[in-house]
């Protein structure tokens, strides 16, 4: 049996880390007699370090898809895209070039490491031009990264370039720029910092680069090509020595982020592009952002201006910079209509990181309640495509959703543009996470009127008004377009399953509070679902979690233990004793303890009787406790749970049980101890037992 193979090249494209090419190919065999081809996917990665400054872009290319037996000649184009982008994020674009001549006109020839010594004594010498060949040999053998560690330890080369561009830069511009290039070159790598660190090399560059944006801001010089390469490799260079926080603090107070500022407003497209990315990095800290109005007060309009701009990724730092600013809220209240409405139209952009960043600034808009500009700029029309049709996340999106479903004129909006109806009428499986969750908690607690509305109809202002006032559900059932019947049984199913985050189960239990027995699947009721959870013991798992999921547990049984069956179905005996550990545990958190109290009286009143079980001791405790509490309620509470139980352990000829009796003196004792201390007289008034705590 003979095999043929065909390779194929696919997806070329240059790695964001290394100067990798990364080719991905795949082999197809055919077995001759089979129908079928077996297909193997591949990725080979083909090293560019060895691109230099002088190197001829399309040769180089050509000799790479000669030595790569993935690539032909159809893949030349990608390949030459791929070494462009390279060579510029190394070098920049126009930063070298091919030859670099002297203002003799000598070529220079090519440097040998051998001769580092050489090259040292000629930038010694007084001569300009002396010390310009120097500068080029080093930075020719900077440009190789095998030899940047001989040059970063070479402290006699150290000492020397940095007084040059203490000195001698500022008067020569063609002396400056092969001395950043070099110092540029070593600041690519972490461990040689600390080098260029102890020869001041951040500080003094700074100097240079403000000093150029001065004279050119000033009108002294018009800016040439040269000066420009200065501010680039400059702004490149302090860009890499910011990675240290202590550096990046030092540069914050020499004023790096008014230069920075001060190069936006110049036409060049990658020192724009490094400028973005330097206030990027200082804005992660609140007291650069706090700065950043005091320093350039037209800062928000000029990044607004930005947004237009073509250059994909001068768009994407300029994005990932106002996310970083977009929590302030100073700078959220500078941005005007215009500028929200291009923000939103960026939801679908090409780009998923421009999407997830312009959903990111519209969210702190809205967390910020900047809602006047958000409604005026009608930015959810926008946002209907950025819903992923495959359940992918959209998390930002949704976080937007539920910060605007708090005010009346937004739920307009959705109602109009049908986004809930697009992001919930999918498979509940799809993307369920917190996000998920807690838009469905917040849905499932509005009127059914208003939740047939959001989904398919208009939202009326008594609609609205009753949501905001939060008046209590005037119709039973959720029958929204069959919504909760398929959700409902999704999240049981989690429950039963043990493996959601706490976070996660804490939504769950929310959603389920506010649903109805015809909110679930057909033909099923809550008395089913307590024989699901009975039977494996979620109950008992969930009273292990963390006490906010136990307070959700704990509301969902009072909302459905309306019913004796269903009551001694779900309170069993492992449950009650949980529930009184667990609020003997927090017994000071008077709002877990009132529940617990209010699921206790309830329980009681439909015929448990807690006696039987082995914690009837704990019990006891714990209702006498609660007698004494600081909180009203709970000690109402605790009176009318008291008063139940006493009830209930008369036995028939009316004797009452120990355990009855153990409570009445307790709580006798308990009374006494009070009364002696004037402090307490507040405690020792019976409350009221008709009064109805528990509905």
């Amino acid at each position: 049996m003979k095999t043929c193979s065909v390779v194929r090249c696919g997806q070329i494209c240059l790695d964001p880390y290394e100067p990798v090419l990364r080719v991905a190919y795949s082999i197809e065999r055919q077995d001759t007699g089979r129908d079928s081809a077996k297909i193997e996917h591949n990725v080979v990665r083909v090293p560019l370090n060895n691109l230099t400054a002088q190197h001829d872009l399309r040769s180089f290319s050509r000799k790479v898809v000669e030595e790569c037996k993935y690539l032909s000649e159809q893949s030349l184009p990608k390949v030459e895209a791929a070494v462009q982008q390279l060579f510029q994020r190394q070098f920049g674009s126009g930063m070298f070039t091919p030859k670099t001549k002297l203002s003799n006109g000598a070529n220079v020839s090519i440097a040998n490491m051998n001769l580092l010594q050489e090259y040292v004594e000629t930038m010694y010498e007084e001569d300009s031009d002396c010390k310009i060949r120097g500068a080029l040999k080093v930075l020719e053998l900077a440009l190789d990264v095998a030899n940047l560690e001989n040059l970063a330890e070479n402290h006699q080369l150290m000492s020397l370039l940095s007084r040059i561009l203490r000195e001698d830069c500022i008067k020569c511009t063609t002396l400056a720029h092969p001395v950043l290039l070099i110092f540029y070159a070593i600041s690519r790598f972490d461990k040689f910092h600390n080098a260029l660190s102890n020869h001041k090399v951040g500080i003094t560059t700074l100097s240079i680069v403000e000093l150029v944006l001065d004279e050119w801001q000033s009108g002294q010089n018009e800016l040439a090509l040269e000066n420009k390469h200065i501010i680039l490799a400059g702004l490149q260079l302090l860009l890499n020595l910011a990675d240290d926080e202590k550096t990046l603090e030092k540069m914050s107070k020499k004023g790096i982020l008014k230069l920075a500022t001060k190069c936006l407003s110049m036409n060049e497209v990658l020192i724009v592009w490094t400028a973005l990315k330097m206030m990027k990095k200082l804005c992660i800290y609140e007291e650069n952002v706090a700065n950043l109005e005091e320093v350039n007060s037209d800062i928000v309009n000029i990044l607004s201006e930005i947004l237009y701009c073509s250059h994909q990724e001068i768009l994407l730092e300029n994005m990932q910079l106002l996310y970083n600013l977009s929590f302030s809220q100073q700078i959220c209240n500078a941005l005007k209509v215009h500028a929200i409405v291009r923000i939103a139209s960026l939801t679908g952009a090409d780009q998923e990181e421009v999407r997830f960043c312009s959903m990111a600034v519209l969210y702190q808009a809205s967390r910020h309640r900047y809602l006047e500009v958000l409604h005026q700029s009608d930015c959810l029309s926008f946002l209907i495509d950025a819903i992923p049709e495959d359940g992918s996340e959209c998390d930002p999106l949704i976080a937007l959703f539920l910060n605007l479903m708090n005010h009346t004129p937004f739920l307009d909006d959705l109602t109009a543009n049908k986004l809930l109806h697009k992001v919930l009428l999918r498979e509940p499986c799809l993307n369920m996470n917190v996000l998920m969750l807690k838009l469905l908690r917040r849905l499932s607690g509005y009127t059914l009127a208003l939740q047939h509305r959001l989904l398919q109809g208009e939202v009326t202002e008594e609609d609205c008004s009753e949501q905001i006032k939060g008046l209590p559900k005037t119709i039973d059932g959720y029958k929204v377009l069959k919504l909760w019947p398929r959700y409902s049984e999704y999240l049981i199913q989690r429950l039963l399953e043990k493996e959601s985050e706490e976070g996660e189960l804490l939504e769950i239990l929310g959603v389920l509070q506010n649903l109805t027995e015809d909110d679930l699947p057909d033909n099923t009721r809550w008395i089913d679902v307590a024989a699901r959870l009975t039977e494996k013991n979620v109950i008992e798992t969930i009273f292990k979690s963390e006490p906010d999921v136990i307070l959700e547990m704990i509301i969902l049984l009072r909302r459905i233990c309306t019913e004796k069956d269903l009551t001694l179905k779900l309170m069993t005996k492992n449950v009650i004793e949980n529930m009184i550990d667990s609020c003997t545990a927090h017994i000071s958190d008077s709002a877990f303890t009132s529940e617990v109290l209010a699921l206790l009286d309830q329980s009681l009143c439909l015929g448990i009787n807690p006696w039987s079980i082995e914690c009837s001791d704990a019990l006891v405790e714990l209702v006498v406790i609660c007698r004494i509490s600081s909180c009203l309620v709970v000690r109402q509470l605790a009176s009318r749970c008291g008063f139940k139980l006493i009830e209930i352990s008369r036995k028939d000829n009316g004797e009452i049980c120990e355990y009855g009796n153990k409570l009445i003196s307790r709580q006798f004792a308990v009374h006494c101890q009070a009364w002696l201390d004037p402090r307490n007289q507040e405690l020792i008034s019976e409350p009221k037992e008709q009064t109805d705590l528990a509905a």
